[in-house]
């Protein structure tokens, strides 16, 4: 082996040792060192009259021999010495990234988690070369109750440029957007959205009954509903997708979206290569969009009354205003969280209510004790329905607007959790939503759909509440604290409205062909983990009561 070789493998080792101990190294700082070293190296050959063949055969030799050693040692480094290395979980999981990417490309990322912390019996499990999977819920308010910095998946969501809510990892700029966000949901405000959403859905309402109980296709029909909805109250604007005049390709691209989350959100250098690429057709698409809008909201007399004039506005505190890019981020977050999320779940309630007509009786009966009027029950009466908000909470618990929520970095000096496990710092954690609320600790029976799991709670204590739920600190399905969703409280109103019309005016029923019963269990196992859950088409029959 000759000296040439050696001081490849030295320097392979130095800059291992150096950069090994970052969790965040950009793709620039890798590349650009790389390939000026590449440079000066191939300088220092030709001044030595090296022919062309013998420099590329210098240039190869040296590289592979540089790469090969760096592989090595970070393999080595990963499965043997890395603080991590005490926590149970795949040994390709703590060798790379790509794991994680092909668990997220196979949407089965949460539940593939979910079964290897049964697996291993262990709260705590290795999910990648740095990062954990906890399932404990003494863990939420420890990693998710301060503002601790998020994780490196959530810049997958603004690869075009910007940031928005979910995005910023500037803890400062972070609480200052979010001040914005509490004033678009303030007392005044909320009750003006709630009647406007409750238009939306008489207009739904009125489209299944000239359906006159025949098959819709559930999926589209609610992605219709709650994309008017997010469009009306986020910007003012009517996109007619109900009256079959929007242009669906918005809503096919967000379908098209979806999918790559995972890939490249476990894989923070795929991102950073992305930014470079030319704009995919449903980027340009989606970025047309976003001028509409903002070109729109130029030509409206005086200020409208919807979340994003909250957005445009400087902060009261500090007078920092969003960029126009930052704001163009807004509006495809709120497309994706608030209109697909919510049709998501709004699909997979309405379909276990059809497996279950008694959780349609009951929630009939409970409004019939209390409203004897006409027509729609006003909002202040739905919001005091226990039984509803019960089969809510429960689908939220179930079929929850995202799968594996945020993972945040875990700060320096590490934590220590209750049950005197030590986090290193600099470490990447998730409490997946899937993972925690399907644990049978805090949930018993989890896989059964049980509204009155939750009746009958008390309004303090959090262990041994009841008989199927054990902590409800548990029940994140929006995240918790600095982290979580912002219109939490008017999504849990929307779904509650949406449930109680249809439910009032329908018996809602699966569609049956050639006597074939339909197997619902097949297809509610049949969703797709992509960060967002993504679900098969479902036929249901709305028969007018």
């Amino acid at each position: 082996m000759g000296s040439p070789t050696w001081l490849t493998i030295v320097a392979a080792t130095a800059v291992h040792c150096v950069a090994s101990p970052i969790p965040e190294v950009s793709l620039e700082l890798y590349v650009v060192p790389y390939l000026l070293g590449n440079l000066i190296l191939y300088t220092y050959l030709y001044k030595e009259g090296l022919s062309t063949v013998e420099i590329i055969f210098n240039l190869t030799t040296i590289n592979t021999c540089f790469l090969l050693t760096s592989v090595i040692l970070t393999i080595t480094r990963r499965l043997f010495f890395s603080p991590l290395a005490k926590f149970p979980g795949p040994k390709l999981a703590a060798i790379s990234g790509f794991w994680n990417a092909n668990e997220g490309r196979l949407g089965r990322a949460s539940r593939t988690r979910k079964a290897l912390h049964d697996k291993f019996q262990s709260d705590i499990i290795r999910i990648g070369p740095n990062e954990l999977s906890v399932n404990r819920v003494d863990a939420i308010e420890r990693l998710y109750g301060k503002d601790y910095r998020r994780g490196a998946f959530v810049p997958v969501f603004n690869i075009s440029g910007g940031d928005n809510l979910v995005t910023q990892r500037d803890n400062q700029l972070h609480s200052v957007w979010r001040r914005m966000w509490v004033k678009a949901f303030s007392r005044d405000k909320f009750s003006d959205y709630l009647n406007r959403i409750q238009s939306h859905v008489n207009k739904a309402v009125r489209l299944l009954h000239e359906k006159a109980g025949n098959p819709v296709e559930c999926g589209k029909f609610l992605d219709a509903l709650t994309f008017d909805v997010i469009s009306d109250i986020a910007f003012s604007q009517d996109t007619k997708f109900q009256d079959g005049a929007g242009d669906r390709s918005l809503i096919d691209g967000i379908h098209v979206f979806v999918p790559m989350i995972p890939v490249l959100g476990n894989l923070p250098h795929l991102q950073q290569i992305c930014r470079y690429l030319p704009e995919p057709p449903a980027g340009r698409k989606f970025s047309e969009y976003r001028d509409r809008v903002l070109a729109t909201r130029k030509s409206l007399k005086g200020q409208p009354n919807d979340i994003f004039a909250h957005l445009e506005l400087p902060d009261a505190s500090t007078g920092i205003r969003m960029r126009p890019i930052d704001l163009k981020q807004h509006i495809l977050f709120m497309m994706i969280v608030g209109a697909h999320s919510v049709g998501t779940t709004l699909t997979r309630t309405l379909a276990v209510l059809a497996s279950q007509p008694h959780v349609q009786s009951s929630i009939r009966q409970e409004l019939n004790e209390v409203f004897h009027g006409e027509g729609t029950a006003p909002v202040e009466t739905i919001r005091k329905l226990k039984y509803l908000d019960c089969v809510v909470r429960e689908a939220l618990r179930m079929f929850g607007p995202v799968t594996d929520g945020t993972a945040v970095i875990v700060p320096k000096g590490g934590i220590t959790l209750e049950s005197g496990s030590f986090i290193p710092g600099g470490t990447q954690v998730w409490v997946g939503q899937y993972v925690i609320m399907f644990n049978e600790e805090y949930f018993p029976r989890p896989h059964e759909f049980l509204p009155e799991r939750w009746m009958n709670l008390g309004d303090e204590g959090h262990r041994n509440e009841g008989e199927l739920v054990k902590d409800r600190r548990a029940w994140i399905p929006f995240g918790y604290g600095p982290h979580s969703c912002g219109g939490r409280a008017l999504a849990i109103e929307e779904l509650k409205q949406i449930v109680l019309k249809i439910v009032m005016e329908f018996d809602i029923r699966f569609v049956e062909h050639e006597d074939m019963p339909f197997q619902y269990e097949h297809w509610a196992d049949s969703w797709k983990d992509y960060f967002l859950a993504m679900i098969d088409e479902i036929e249901l029959r709305f028969v007018p009561r």
